[in-house]
C-alpha cells in the first residue's frame, strides 16, 4: 500500500470513529453495511435524504431512480442489454485487498477481467465517472453527490455481499425447501411433493463425470456440480403461527430457495420470504400472498385476483354500468376474489355490488331468493363446479350477464344445464384443453417415465416448471450463489422455457413477479371448455 493510500485509509477510519463514538466495532460494521444497503438498493443516503446524481446530458436524478441496483441489479452482479454491459460489483476481488475465500466465475456476459478498485479509484468512479485507468466511464453511469460516510457505507455493503457465503450452499450440496400449509388441497400437496422428489432424484442421479467437471476451469461451462437436498416444511395450526414455525425451520437448516409449495392462504408465507429475503419460486396457490408484488416471491399467475380484473374489464367493454350481484362460497379463496372484484368495480364508478354468501348447509335456492327481483346487470359466480352444475338458466336474472371463475371449477369442468351453457362465460387463466397440448404433454411424459402416476395435473405441471426453472437458473450462476442473482436469472430465462406450467405462456422481466398475465373467456359445452374470447391481459 503506498503512502497516499495509507493516509486516505487512516483519515477514513478516523472520520468513522468520530461518527460512531464508542459503539462496538461489530455494531458499527453492521450499521455501516445497512446504510450501504439502503443507498445501493433504494438510493437513500445515511442522512436519510435521497441520493442525487447526474446522468448523460446533464440530467439530474435522485432517490430510487439513481440507486445502484437500478442498473447493477439487486445482486450486484450486473446485466447486459444490447451492447451495454453493466459490470458486476459484488464479486470477490472487486476491491483491492479483498481476500477471495470462495470459488466463483465472472458472469458470462463479462468478457474482460476487471481491475481492482482502490478506495481512491472507487471514489473517483462514483463522483467523477472516471475508470481505474483514467478513461471516462459510460455516460449511463451516474455521477453521484456523495460524502465520505456514504462512500464508506457503499463499499462496506458491496464487500459484505461479495464475501458472504450463500445460505444453504456448501461445497457439495444445495439445500432447498418446499412449504406445505395445512389448508393445501390433498391432491395438490401430493402432486407437489411427488414431482419435487422426482426432480431432486433425477438431478442427483446425474453424477457421471462430475468429479472431472469440478477440476475444470472456473470460466468453463462446467461449473461445480452439487447435490440437491430437499426439506419439506410442513406447517400446522393457524396462519398467525406460521411465520414463527418457518423461522424455526430456517434457523435449523438454512436453504438457498423455496421450490414450489402448496396452500390456500399464502400471506404468512409470502411475508416470511420477503422478510428473510428468501426466494420462493412459483408455489401452487390460487391467490398471491399480497396483491402488490414483492421482491423475492415469484408466482405463475395472480390467480383469482387476475380473474376478477378480467371480469371487470369484460363488463366494462360490454357497457355494463348497473348493479352487480356476486354469489360466492363462504371460503377464503372465494371471499378474496369477491373482494378484489368489488374494489375494482367500484374504482370504475360503475354501480353497486351486492354479495350473496353460500354457507355450509345453505340451500342454493335460499341464497338465490331475491336475486332475480333486483334485476342486476351481471351476476358473478365464485362457486365450485358441483354448485354450478345445479343451476338452471331460470334460477338467475334473465337479462344479466353471467360470469364464473375457472379456477374454482376444480380439475374437471362440470356439465351445465343446456341453457346455462349458452349464458355462462367462464374466465379461464389456464392453457386451453386442446388436443396435443405440447407443454402439458411434455410434463405428462416425464411424469409417466418416473412412475409418478395420476394426480392433479395443474399442480404437477406447475411444480415441474418451478423446479426446472430453478435448475436452469443455477447452471447460469457460474458459481455465484446469490439468491438475488437466482431470481434475476429466472427473470431472464422464463420466456425461453419449454415448460410453462398449466398456462399457455410464462414470461418475466426485471421486477416482474407474475409469469402468466392473462386469461381466456370460455364456455362449458358438455363438460368441456371451449374458447369464447381472446387471451385478455387486464
Amino acid at each position: 500500500m503506498d503512502l497516499r493510500q495509507g493516509c486516505l485509509n487512516a483519515l477514513l477510519l478516523a472520520g468513522l470513529a468520530g461518527l460512531f463514538g464508542g459503539v462496538p466495532v461489530a455494531a458499527q460494521d453492521a450499521d455501516l453495511e445497512l446504510q450501504g444497503k439502503r443507498l445501493y438498493r433504494d438510493g437513500i443516503l445515511p442522512s436519510g435524504e435521497p441520493v442525487v446524481a447526474t446522468v448523460a446530458g446533464g440530467v439530474q436524478t435522485r432517490g430510487r431512480q439513481a440507486a445502484c441496483a437500478t442498473c447493477h441489479r439487486k445482486s450486484g452482479l450486473g446485466a447486459a442489454e444490447g451492447q451495454n454491459v453493466i459490470r458486476p460489483l459484488t464479486v470477490p476481488g472487486f476491491f483491492a485487498g479483498q481476500e477471495n475465500t470462495r470459488r466463483y466465475a465472472r458472469p458470462r456476459f463479462v468478457r474482460v477481467r476487471q481491475l481492482q478498485y482502490t478506495d481512491e479509484a472507487f471514489d473517483r468512479a462514483l463522483r467523477e465517472g472516471a475508470s481505474i485507468d483514467g478513461r471516462t466511464l459510460n455516460p449511463l453511469m451516474p455521477r453521484y453527490q456523495l460524502d465520505t460516510q456514504a462512500i464508506a457505507a457503499l463499499r462496506a455493503y458491496l464487500t459484505s455481499v461479495a464475501l458472504r457465503p450463500a445460505p444453504g450452499v456448501t461445497d457439495t450440496d444445495i439445500h432447498f425447501a418446499t412449504i406445505i400449509a395445512p389448508d393445501a388441497e390433498p391432491r395438490v400437496r401430493e402432486a407437489t411433493l411427488r414431482v419435487l422428489t422426482a426432480m431432486v432424484d433425477t438431478h442427483n442421479a446425474g453424477t457421471r463425470s462430475e468429479s472431472h467437471r469440478r477440476q475444470a476451469g472456473i470460466e468453463s461451462m462446467h461449473v461445480d456440480w452439487r447435490r440437491w437436498t430437499l426439506h419439506v416444511w410442513e406447517l400446522t395450526g393457524g396462519p398467525e403461527t406460521w411465520q414463527a414455525q418457518l423461522d424455526r425451520y430456517l434457523g435449523a437448516q438454512p436453504v438457498f430457495s423455496v421450490l414450489s409449495g402448496a396452500g390456500g392462504d399464502w400471506r404468512p408465507v409470502h411475508d416470511f420470504c420477503e422478510r428473510q429475503e428468501l426466494p420462493c419460486l412459483f408455489p401452487n396457490v390460487d391467490l398471491p400472498g399480497r396483491s402488490e408484488p414483492g421482491s423475492y416471491t415469484l408466482y405463475l399467475s395472480r390467480g383469482l385476483l387476475l380473474e376478477a380484473d378480467v371480469m371487470v374489464r369484460h363488463l366494462a367493454e360490454q357497457g355494463v354500468s348497473g348493479s352487480v350481484v356476486q354469489i360466492r362460497h363462504d371460503a377464503f379463496r372465494a371471499g378474496a376474489a369477491a373482494d378484489a372484484f368489488r374494489e375494482a368495480w367500484r374504482a370504475r364508478g360503475k354501480g353497486e355490488v351486492v354479495e350473496k354468501v353460500l354457507r355450509p348447509g345453505d340451500r342454493m335456492n335460499t341464497v338465490l331468493d331475491g336475486v332475480r327481483a333486483t334485476k342486476p346487470a351481471a351476476v358473478i359466480l365464485w362457486l365450485e363446479g358441483a354448485d354450478l352444475a345445479q343451476l338452471g338458466a331460470n334460477d338467475l336474472p334473465a337479462n344479466a350477464l353471467l360470469l364464473a371463475s375457472g379456477t374454482l371449477l376444480g380439475e374437471a369442468p362440470p356439465a351445465l344445464a343446456p341453457r346455462m351453457e349458452d349464458r355462462l362465460l367462464v374466465v379461464w387463466p389456464f392453457a386451453l384443453p386442446t388436443v396435443g397440448e405440447p407443454p402439458l404433454d411434455r410434463v405428462r411424459q416425464w411424469i409417466t417415465a418416473r412412475g409418478i402416476g395420476e394426480g392433479n395435473q395443474r399442480a404437477q405441471a406447475n411444480t415441474y416448471f418451478a423446479a426446472s426453472m430453478a435448475g436452469d437458473a443455477i447452471t447460469q450462476l457460474a458459481n455465484n450463489y446469490s439468491q438475488e442473482y437466482l431470481i434475476e436469472r429466472i427473470e431472464h430465462g422464463a420466456n425461453r422455457s419449454l415448460a410453462t406450467g398449466a398456462f399457455p405462456l410464462a414470461e418475466l422481466g426485471p421486477g416482474q413477479r407474475f409469469a402468466s398475465k392473462g386469461a381466456y373467456l370460455g364456455r362449458l359445452r358438455g363438460g368441456a371448455l371451449t374458447q369464447a374470447g381472446p387471451w385478455t391481459v387486464p
